[in-house]
């Protein structure tokens, strides 16, 4: 996805934050100029660079679906 929509954008904040963690504040795109209108922040951006989230639709749509929200801190 080359520009995603402000909804997308902050589904994959919310899911940095899950898979990820609280504490997650992603370092500034070095691409800022071209991202800044859809992803300011850099969540959409770091949540493509890990590895654990976007490398298999399959193991990412498990990890949602299995996700122990009962026990989230």
């Amino acid at each position: 996805m080359g520009t995603p929509s402000p909804s997308v954008v902050a589904c994959f904040k919310i899911i940095c934050f899950f898979f990820i963690g609280h504490s997650v504040k992603p370092a500034k795109p070095k691409d800022i100029d071209k991202i800044k209108d859809y992803d300011p922040e850099g969540f959409f951006t770091r949540a493509k660079q890990e590895k654990t989230i976007l490398a298999s639709p399959a193991d990412f749509l498990k990890g949602l679906k299995g996700y122990e929200k009962d026990n989230m801190p």
